[in-house]
């Protein structure tokens, strides 16, 4: 419940209902509300707004009040169990002069700055670094008052000392007035993407739920982000260049990452509408949008030893080989030996052209087959998430290993020797020599032939 006040709170529910003694039927149960009661103390009357709707009381638009205490989240009528307020309160603030039902709404969904004659004081429970949300808080006894004027809270009876949600300080869950949403494409709006790659062109859209449209009159924005959860800070990316827009396109470039070792940052964003209103400020927070930029793979480079044999001018000949095959790169998430690769990266190797998925998201293999004409190609495809894939290649020439068969005489006047293919000829007689079976000469290189005497 956001409460918004003059002189006096009633906190009531559907059941119980204590202070006013005006009774009307309208069920807040299980839910964010925003409440202003305006008293008028001369006539003892008061007004309740209830999410901006004044509401009635047996037929009448006020009622009668005599009660002198302020108290928040329990009834002074004494210790009588089930008199605490079962719920969640967060934004009281009590002003001494009656808000217009326009003031009421306007400010209703916002944090309030800045000073005011009429603030009497205000309570956010956003006060850090004096309490941490969802505790424990043992130091923590005051809800304290950020309209400068020290007016600040007493708490009593609050637990603070354990991880207890129903009596700590914690995260509003409440829906704030503006979300936040990024897509590539502004017809996806209100779907917001969750993984990009870094520097892709990216829309940003904060939209008022309740009134869409461009940013009004007397208005800025400052759109915030915080990665890895290391705290939240102006985006010089987006700050100034768009701090006058809810709705922009982003063009590629922009938007970009420090991956480090793990290939992506988790980065969160968030728009801070501010609006000026007489000497106040009211200030809506989006909704947290969360990001994950992945990071391209740069400088990708297959790197190959070989163990056997030696290659001759950058060639083998056909036959077994043995090779280590490695991957490098300058971005750390790369570099060997992450094995199997970590984060989103993937690696998908192919040998002559052909996909060898048990080398398949390796940094680091062995090649021990042999190598056939006229090519051995190793080549890498590597992609980080969402990232275009990127391409690296080595490759070997491999000549045919040539198959020659026999020469042997074909002469009826050779002289067969004791050795196989030596023969002697008497002087002045011709010498015939022939390939026995021609189709076993394969990959043979040509020479010239000479007589010979």
């Amino acid at each position: 419940m956001r409460g918004e006040l003059n002189y006096i709170l009633a906190i009531f529910d559907d059941q119980q209902r204590q202070g006013p003694t005006q009774v009307f039927s309208t069920n807040i149960r299980n839910n964010w509300h925003h409440i202003a009661v305006i008293c008028n103390s001369s006539s003892n009357t008061f007004k309740i707004y209830l999410d901006c709707v004044q509401l009635t009381f047996n037929g009448a638009t006020t009622g009668t009040f005599n009660i002198t205490q302020f108290r928040v989240g329990h009834w002074g009528g004494g210790p009588t169990l089930g008199q605490d307020w079962q719920g969640r309160v967060d934004e009281v603030r009590l002003w001494d002069r009656e808000r217009t039902p326009t003031e009421i709404c306007d400010f209703k969904d916002c944090t309030l700055g800045g000073n005011s004659p009429d603030l009497v004081f205000n309570w956010t429970f956003d006060q850090t670094p004096t309490v941490v949300a969802d505790g424990p808080n043992p130091g923590g006894t005051l809800a304290l008052d950020m309209s400068g004027n020290g007016n600040d809270g007493t708490l009593t009876g609050v637990n603070l000392t354990t991880l207890d949600s129903t009596s700590n300080f914690v995260c509003s869950d409440i829906l704030p007035a503006y979300f936040l949403s990024i897509s590539d494409q502004p017809s996806l709006f209100p779907v917001s993407l969750a993984v990009i790659c870094s520097g892709v062109a990216v829309h940003f859209c904060a939209i008022n739920q309740n009134n869409p449209g461009p940013l009004p009159p007397n208005t800025s924005v400052i759109w915030e982000y915080n990665d890895n959860n290391q705290g939240w800070l102006p985006d010089p990316n987006l700050n100034p260049a768009y701090s006058g827009y809810l709705c922009f396109g982003v063009p590629g470039g922009v938007i970009t990452a420090n991956c480090g070792a793990s290939g992506y940052v988790d980065r969160s964003y968030r728009a801070k509408i501010t609006k000026q209103m007489g000497k106040l400020t009211c200030t809506y927070t989006t909704l947290e949008t969360g990001l994950r930029i992945c990071c391209p793979v740069t400088n990708l480079q297959v790197n190959t030893v070989v163990n056997s044999p030696t290659p001759f001018n950058g060639a083998f000949c056909e036959g077994p080989v043995n090779i280590d095959v490695s991957l490098s790169s300058t971005d750390p998430f790369v570099i060997p030996p992450a094995i199997p690769p970590i984060g989103n990266l993937s690696i998908q190797w192919l040998i002559n052209g052909i996909h060898n998925p048990i080398y398949d998201n390796m940094t680091f293999f062995n090649y021990s087959l042999p190598a056939t004409p006229a090519s051995l190609c190793f080549e890498a495809i590597v992609q980080n998430f969402v990232c275009a894939p990127v391409t690296a290649k080595v490759c070997f020439n491999v000549d045919p290993q040539p198959i020659c068969g026999l020469i042997d005489g074909m002469s009826t006047n050779l002289i067969a020797t004791a050795n196989p293919y030596s023969y002697l000829i008497c002087p002045g007689n011709d010498a015939v020599v022939g390939m026995i079976n021609p189709t076993d000469f394969i990959n043979c290189n040509p020479v010239g032939s000479s007589l010979l005497p």
